[in-house]
């Protein structure tokens, strides 16, 4: 189950894939399950800052960016199964895997690693599956690191039982230099396996911060994330793990542990992709959002001025409303940066010669299915 803990210590309720891969490809596959009265809005900001993440880090190591969200409806186990069973993946791509919402610990599991209930609506076993049968099929796609982090409950109950691998067949915006982009490198690069981080250690439940930071865990995650960034944390696994711990027990009174797992093959990595300079090629950006793939194909690198110019003259009709208004936000994705209209938005980052990438965290549409407001984050070259 999830909690939510605030200044009051409130305890409620216990929390299309394409075929062709391009290039190496950072994938991240994100589940919340924002349905929940109780922790809905929570789930929300956790998968809407693991996602910032997931894009910087793609810019940084030049990557494209494949991201499958799934919220919603989508949170659920045959949505789950499905992108599992069809990733696509080379033997360089790196998979990052997410998950916000209810857990818990079968009482006859003897391992550590909660299960995750996905279209949460009780203790339905059907909607279980556990975050260890993520880490098994993962482990065999072929990338060449796994990142699985959930934020869920991992406390014992009997009413959930241990399952096989198949219980049944169904800031400031970022600004990205030479040596952060090194620290980031080493963290995902110097090891090939898969990292296992869940918010909880067996027999625990997970909190929720507030409806706008979201989780305790994943705020702490996110946060070591940039700590290895700058430097002041080890670009190592086990450095991240003990500080996104630490930080996660002080946040929670030592009430919550985190849990990590690290599984890595022997011998070296074989990293074949080196970092040239401060800069390196922009991310593509794979998604069914419309507007992440215009903003990918408006700041392509090789577009002139001219390009980029005619790219946005188009979309001002056919993708946005004519008072369409855009906030861009900071690093933790809710700190408000400035507010512009779209004429505004669009003929800066044009013009631009820093901006590398628009990362949208939310967006709203009217009925003639335009965007009328975006949530943006905006990467830049050093």
């Amino acid at each position: 189950m999830r909690y939510i803990k605030g200044i009051v210590a409130l305890l409620v309720l216990g929390l299309s894939l394409s075929a062709s891969v391009s290039a190496q490809s950072l994938h991240f596959i994100g589940f919340a399950n924002t349905l929940d009265q109780n922790i809905g809005k929570c789930c929300q900001a956790d998968i809407d800052h693991m996602s910032s993440t997931a894009s910087y880090l793609a810019d940084s190591f030049g990557y494209d960016l494949k991201e499958y969200r799934n919220t919603g409806e989508d949170c659920s186990k045959e949505r789950l199964m499905e992108l599992l069973s069809t990733l696509p993946c080379t033997p360089e791509d790196i998979v990052i895997f997410f998950y916000s919402g209810h857990g818990v610990h079968a009482e006859a599991d003897a391992g550590n690693l909660p299960q995750m209930c996905l279209k949460y609506g009780g203790y339905q076993e059907k909607n279980f599956v556990p975050v260890r049968v993520v880490k098994e099929v993962l482990s065999q796609r072929g990338a060449r690191l796994n990142l699985i982090v959930t934020d869920c409950c991992n406390n014992i109950s009997s009413r959930v039982s241990a399952k096989g691998l198949f219980a049944d067949k169904a800031n400031t915006s970022l600004t990205l230099g030479n040596d952060e982009v090194k620290n980031l490198r080493k963290l995902f690069f110097d090891k090939k396996g898969t990292v296992v981080m869940t918010s909880s250690k067996k027999g625990q439940v997970s909190y929720c911060a507030d409806a706008e930071n979201g989780s305790h865990f994943t705020i702490a995650f996110n946060e070591a994330i940039d700590r290895v960034k700058d430097g002041l944390v080890a670009a190592d696994w086990n450095q991240l793990s003990n500080d996104v711990k630490k930080e996660t027990l002080s946040r929670t009174q030592k009430e919550q542990e985190p849990y990590s797992e690290f599984y890595f093959s022997t011998g070296s990595s074989n990293n074949p992709v080196a970092v040239s300079n401060a800069n390196p090629a922009p991310s593509r950006f794979e998604t069914t959002d419309r507007a992440g793939k215009f903003f990918a194909n408006l700041l392509n690198s090789q577009n002139t001025l001219n390009d980029k110019m005619s790219i946005a003259n188009s979309a001002k009709n056919s993708l946005f409303s004519r008072d369409a208004q855009v906030r861009i936000v900071g690093r933790d994705g809710s700190t408000s940066i400035g507010l512009e209209d779209i004429d505004t938005f669009l003929s800066r980052i044009c013009m631009s010669k820093k901006i590398r990438s628009v990362h949208v965290v939310k967006q709203a549409v009217n009925q003639a299915d335009k965007y009328t407001y975006l949530v943006v984050q905006e990467i830049y070259n050093e």
